[in-house]
């Protein structure tokens, strides 16, 4: 039913809601919110429903509205409260006329999500979603593919889940979660394409999974502020804000990870493969990642990664990476228990650029090989770096680095690596020599005489 009288109520509607959205993230403790730009919606030439209001013929119930809608219609939901569940199962565009003040409730549960969407092209805006009971689900992807979620708040254990069918290609984003588990996608199904940005996620945070044979490919994680966050979806794992298992070349750059420092074992982005099939070969980059007690950044996977520019500080370890090729440039990692450690690393890996600063160690090297650490800074640690007690640590070239300010530059552990062309404090006109237990020593035949120019150095 249309209510023609209410167009421009309807027009400086939706004005409202596109400054809602250019606004929604302005209290996110100021990162980056320069890069937040207009976002943009998909527009139906249909008709309008109206459900709430005053006008008359207006619909009461929301489910009502789109059983008796087409595709390619829009559904205005006038300010109120909506106790429903709500089945979308056409191409419609479902807006609230305010997020505050506009929200659909129900008692939850894991197998009665309050609203549920089974078609593609569909876009929900501008709604609180709230689980009134806390637990259960606030929105359940089906079988779907280009939808929009945006600028609603979400309540309750899980504010949006996609692992029961394929989803391709949707986008999450301007959305503000309070949930045990803000987004999880995949697991069961292929999770390919889908992009979530710019959300505020407070407690919770994002889970994606690849399963054997199926393809989690392509997903992008951007531009998102989590405070307070770990994504804890079973008992027996280590929470982490940003959490990818089994997939394949995701996309994590610009997110802000402030993590709660009383809670234990928590991590800001962990990447893990459990299965065969799964590679990783993922980009991390220009993250900023504080207070974790675990990692800042942890992987446990066959290789691939590319981790540049992230800042890091205040955690347990900044980086825990555990596999056998990675490049790792450009991050700075300030005041954590251990800079870095590096487990089984080999050729093509490289460690370029990075600033280890103000840690207990440096980096701790652990099984690795043939590896390159070039042009890195290593500053006011109690440890620059450690190459510890293992058969395989050895043949690794330490080139062109600074070390500057530590209480002991390099221990070693019978383990056999090179080390020229470093600036070791000072100008030094005889080779450096670096103890260790077997070998007692080594050199570096040809120290700097300057320290290096490196971006980010202190």
């Amino acid at each position: 039913m249309k209510d023609m009288d209410k167009r421009p109520l309807i027009v400086v509607s939706i004005c409202a809601v596109v400054l809602l959205v250019l606004g929604s993230l302005s209290n996110v403790v100021g990162y980056q919110t320069q890069n937040i730009e207009k976002q943009s919606l998909p527009t139906y030439r249909g008709n309008w429903l109206y459900v709430g209001g005053t006008g008359p013929g207006n619909y009461t119930r929301i489910q009502d509205a789109i059983d008796n809608a087409s595709d390619g219609d829009t559904i205005f939901v006038f300010a109120g409260q909506y106790h429903e569940r709500v089945n979308v199962t056409k191409i419609i565009h479902l807006l609230g006329e305010d997020k505050n003040r506009t929200i659909i409730s129900h008692l939850g549960g894991w197998e009665s999500p309050i609203l549920s969407m089974y078609s593609n092209q569909i876009l929900i805006s501008n709604f609180t979603i709230n689980v009134t009971n806390k637990s259960g689900i606030c929105i359940f992807f089906g079988p779907i593919s280009q939808c929009t979620i945006s600028n609603n708040i979400l309540q309750g254990d899980c504010g949006v889940i996609g692992t029961h069918y394929p989803c391709y290609f949707n986008e999450i984003c301007y959305n503000t979660i309070y949930s045990k588990i803000g987004i999880e996608l995949g697991m069961t199904h292929e999770t390919s394409g889908n992009n979530i940005h710019h959300n505020h996620f407070v407690n919770s945070g994002i889970w994606i999974a690849g399963i054997r044979h199926k393809s989690t490919v392509n997903n992008t994680i951007s531009d998102n502020y989590f405070e307070n966050c770990s994504c804890k979806v079973m008992d027996t794992w280590s929470g982490a804000s940003i959490y990818v298992v089994d997939a394949n070349n995701t996309i994590i750059e610009r997110n802000l990870i402030v993590a709660d420092p009383t809670k234990s074992d928590t991590s800001g982005i962990c990447l893990e493969t459990m299965q065969s099939g799964s590679t990783g070969e993922h980009l991390v980059c220009d993250n900023i990642i504080k207070n974790c007690s675990g990692g800042g950044i942890t992987t446990v996977v066959y290789g691939g990664d590319t981790i540049t520019n992230n800042l890091i500080e205040h955690c347990g370890y900044g980086m825990s990476i555990n596999e056998n090729f990675v490049t790792i440039k450009n991050n700075t990692i300030r005041y954590c228990n251990v800079g870095q450690d590096l487990w089984f690393a080999s050729p093509p890996s490289i460690l370029e650029g990075n600033l280890y600063d103000h840690c207990t160690e440096g980096i701790e090297v652990w099984e690795c090989m043939n590896t390159t650490f070039t042009r890195n800074t290593f500053s006011n640690n109690k440890l620059g770096v450690s190459c510890h007690l293992t058969y395989m640590t050895y043949h690794n070239y330490f080139i062109y680095n600074n070390f500057k300010g530590n209480r002991r530059d390099v221990y070693q552990e019978l383990s056999r690596n090179r080390w020229l062309h470093n600036y070791w404090d000072e100008p030094r006109s005889l080779p450096k020599p670096i103890f260790g237990l077997l070998p007692f020593i080594q050199f570096d035949w040809q120290p700097a005489q300057q320290p290096y120019d490196i971006p980010g150095m202190i």
